[in-house]
């Protein structure tokens, strides 16, 4: 793909720029994750903005751990928050619930909370419309993509910033593409204990076919909706972490 080959040119000045903390500045500074102190208690940090209409003022005798959940969840799920369909009440109530989600999915303690999960999942079915679901959906497991993303953000905020816009668009693109490549990794039957050395070596290829369209995919949709040097920066910081990302699947697949 040419977006590889660009980049290749200048990877080590490219790679520097993007691992360089960001200086925040001015608005192009997206909200950055409050800090997961332990799984159960995150720790809080503030966030840049709130969705309008999410904030929910604790009471006076609202444990701080709650405080923090309710930063993690405005962060986490900023955009469905932004973008959902409902009144003020319904609002309150879905932040609510995905508090209760992110509680039950963090805590180290609890035992076996599937059903609880199970019926937290169905409120949030039935709040959403058919397109928040989706949204929702997407955001689910999205931390890492969202730290990544971020990461590229912050990097490259002094030298090509990115608009709250270009950051929304790109992270759906990313959720998008991800949703593909899970769907393709079924076929290398990862979830199995063992593998014989014939599925080993089709589960590789597999893989790496997969990783590799995952990556040209994103950066195809990416070129739609960043500038020249913008994309250059993304190609260089994305090839990097696609390659972590297959050697970390490599091994998985060595180990059965």
């Amino acid at each position: 793909m040419p977006y590889v080959a660009v980049a290749a040119a200048a990877a080590v000045a490219i790679v520097m720029v993007v691992r360089t903390p960001s200086s925040r500045s001015g608005a192009a500074g997206a909200p950055r994750a409050p800090v997961l102190a332990v799984a159960r208690a995150p720790g809080a940090q503030a966030l840049g903005h709130s969705a309008p209409g999410v904030a929910i003022a604790p009471d006076d005798d609202q444990a701080s751990e709650d405080r923090d959940l309710l930063a993690w969840v405005e962060w986490k799920y900023r955009y469905l928050l932004e973008d959902a369909q409902l009144d003020p009440g319904s609002r309150r109530e879905l932040v609510r619930r995905l508090m209760d989600r992110e509680r039950l999915v963090r805590d180290p303690d609890a035992a076996d909370v599937s059903d609880q999960l199970a019926d937290v999942e169905r409120q949030l079915e039935a709040l959403l419309a058919a397109g928040d679901r989706a949204h929702y959906r997407s955001l689910r497991e999205s931390e890492a993509e969202q730290h990544r993303l971020g990461d590229y953000g912050g990097g490259i905020d002094h030298v090509a910033p990115l608009d709250d816009d270009q950051r929304k668009k790109l992270l759906a693109a990313k959720l998008r593409r991800k949703a593909i490549f899970e769907r393709e990794l079924g076929d290398a039957h990862l979830d199995q204990p063992v593998l014989s050395v014939d599925e080993r070596a089709r589960a590789f290829a597999i893989v790496n076919a997969a990783l590799d369209r995952y990556r040209d995919a994103f950066l195809r949709d990416a070129a739609e909706i960043l500038d020249g040097e913008q994309i250059v920066l993304l190609t260089s910081y994305e090839s990097t972490e696609m390659e972590r990302e297959r050697q970390r699947l490599q091994i998985a697949i060595n180990a059965r």
